[in-house]
């Protein structure tokens, strides 16, 4: 072949895979400014016409909700119908997937129990799982916290920060959840071996959260103390995984053994993420005591 016309096939080559990357990134940060400004919404609509209503409209009819264990989020708010207080929040992280069908947001919340006009009587962190309807709007299909010490600044100052992803494509016509439970099945695994901080360095990402009741966000694995780092075991009840195969979640029930005789229970969820073709990390993880 012409050495001119195989360096004008290179050339348009290059052209189209980084016009592809620029469109993939484009439409990534569009579908996020979507995911953002629904939870901003349903802040909103928290803040002004209460919790239940506010839940009841930004709930998918089959969501998840944490109080503490997992129930069905629509029925919860359903047989509670006076839920008393006011609940306000900012989101300080989001990301979601690839194929923008998928995606996750967290950050700190008030809570008033007489209202707007009064002394916050909790503090802590949420954190929920949205996924992307036929219609293209938005809806929480999983939605935890924890409660913590009131922080040193103030809600309204709080800082989005958001993912830059690499534009990576993943072909992944029939994404199977059972990747994601083997993956939450070997962590239990390892953890029970070598201890749980061990465990958490082999499969997590540079910037991994973990969430534990009365404590603030860990950010490094360092940062972990040694009461959290536990025996523990844990028994995935369900996954969700996004169409790009690249998002995905567990949650479950976490046994947390103090001593031989006393087992107490928490339940869990863990957000994953693929960072290429094989690498799945774990990105955040929170736990939520059931008393009992």
């Amino acid at each position: 072949m012409n050495k001119t016309i195989v360096n004008i096939i290179l050339v348009v080559t290059i052209i189209t895979v980084l016009f592809n990357c620029r469109n993939n990134r484009n439409a990534y940060y569009h579908n996020l400014q979507g995911l953002i400004e629904a939870e901003r919404s349903f802040a909103r609509l928290s803040a002004g016409t209460g919790m239940r209503s506010a839940f009841t409209h930004w709930l998918a009819d089959d969501a998840i909700v944490f109080r503490p264990e997992p129930v069905k989020g629509k029925e919860r708010y359903a047989k509670n119908p006076d839920i008393p207080g006011m609940l306000i929040w900012q989101p300080a992280l989001a990301d979601i997937s690839v194929a923008g069908d998928l995606g996750y947001t967290s950050g700190p919340y008030e809570y008033r129990r007489e209202g707007a006009k009064h002394p916050v009587d909790g503090y802590g962190h949420y954190v929920s799982i949205w996924k992307k309807r036929a219609d293209d709007s938005w809806k929480v299909v999983i939605d935890v916290g924890i409660s913590h010490p009131a922080p040193d600044y103030r809600l309204q100052d709080t800082v989005l920060a958001v993912s830059n992803p690499k534009p990576i494509n993943f072909t992944c016509s029939f994404p199977d959840t059972s990747v994601l439970l083997q993956l939450d099945k070997a962590f239990s695994d390892t953890a029970s071996t070598v201890g749980y901080r061990q465990a958490l360095e082999k499969v997590t990402s540079s910037s991994v959260r973990i969430y534990r009741e009365n404590c603030f966000p860990f950010v490094e694995i360092t940062e972990i103390d040694e009461e959290v780092d536990e025996l523990l075991t844990w028994n995935p009840l369900s996954a969700g995984i996004s169409t790009s195969g690249d998002l995905g979640y567990t949650y479950g029930i976490a046994n947390s053994a103090f001593l031989k005789t006393e087992t107490n229970k928490s339940s869990y969820l863990r957000i994953w993420k693929r960072q290429s073709h094989d690498s799945w990390k774990l990105v955040l993880e929170i736990t939520n005591p059931i008393p009992q």
